[in-house]
């Protein structure tokens, strides 16, 4: 299962530079 720490910083950064 590796590959999806990646995809998911990328939705945290995405969510935090929404914010």
């Amino acid at each position: 299962m590796i590959g999806l720490e990646e995809p998911l910083r990328i939705l945290y950064l995405a969510i935090t530079c929404l914010r």
